[in-house]
Formats: C-alpha cells, structure tokens, sequence
C-alpha cells in the first residue's frame, strides 16, 4: 500500500512539473508576459483599416531588408518566424498559427519571413543577428529593420498572435 501510494505521489509531481515546463514553452514574449490571450474576439478578421482584398494565406518573403523595404512602404511591420527542420512545435505554428485565415489576413499590411536558423544562409544570419537560440521565435520587426518583441515558442490561441501583431503595427506607426 505505501509502496502504490508513494508511485502515485511520484507520478502527480512529474505530471505537475510537466505541466509547467509545457506551459513555460508555449511561449513569452521579451516582456515576460505569457504569448497567450483571453477575451478576443476570433471572428475580428477583416482589416479596416487597409483597402483591397484580405490575403487568404500567407505569402512568405526569404529577404529580410526586402521585406522591411515593403514594410515600410505599406506601413506594417516584419514578422519573422524563425525555425528549424528538427523543432515539431515549429511545425505545430506552422499548422495551426500561420493557416489561419485571421492570421493570413494580416499579410494585408506586414510581410511575413521564413527564417530557417540552420540553413547556412539568409535564415541562419537573421537567428544570429537577433540572437535566436530557441524555436520557434517569433520576431516583430519594423520597416526600417528595428526590432519591435521577440516571442519564443508555440503562440497559442491563434488570436494572441493577431494581437502581439496588431499591438506592435500601433507602436510601429
């Protein structure tokens, strides 16, 4: 009986300290705030403040000062997602945050950059640049190449992307 009780004990503290390491790399941004959201509205897609038709999905530029040129000049900003081939949370943004059509429909205004960290190339500089030693990372960038927040890890739900997004495309302007 001590022996089961004393597994059971063992086995709600791992399951407690898994729970917080997971929720620790769902992701901060650089203010230490957690990358989530409460009370958002998903159904706010549409775009306002922008005239034209509202991307669908995303269009992912490879040129960093390209994309903070093109930035500029639609005053929005850069995001980078910065990842690798290995990282399955990677993977899981790439599934769940950057297919959403909310999530697609802010290509309107920024430009959005896939940065392979371990490609031997333009991904690789851009981690080095701005330090990125973990994946994903999300990294808001302005049009004159100014970073704005730097987010670590899977951005969950997909509205608290929209929102880190659209707070720093206010600060931008």
């Amino acid at each position: 009986m001590k022996n089961t009780v004393l597994q059971v004990a063992v086995f709600v503290l791992i399951c407690g300290v898994a729970c917080g390491v997971l929720l620790w790399s769902l992701g901060s941004s650089t203010s230490g705030k957690p990358a989530t959201l409460s009370g958002s509205n998903p159904a706010d897609t549409a775009r306002p403040d922008i005239a034209g038709p509202v991307p669908t999905t995303i269009t992912w530029q490879h040129d960093l000062d390209g994309a903070c040129e093109a930035a500029g000049g639609q005053r929005g900003i850069v995001v980078v997602d910065v990842y690798t081939d290995w990282c399955g949370w990677c993977k899981k943004m790439d599934e769940v945050v950057y297919t959403d059509r909310t999530v697609a429909a802010l290509g309107a205004r920024d430009v959005f950059v896939k940065a392979n960290a371990e490609d031997h190339g333009s991904g690789q500089a851009i981690a080095r640049k701005f330090g990125v030693d973990r994946y994903p990372t999300t990294l808001l960038i302005d049009g004159k190449g100014k970073l704005l927040d730097t987010i670590h890890g899977f951005i969950s739900p997909t509205e608290a992307f929209v929102q880190l997004v659209r707070k720093q495309e206010a600060h931008a302007r």
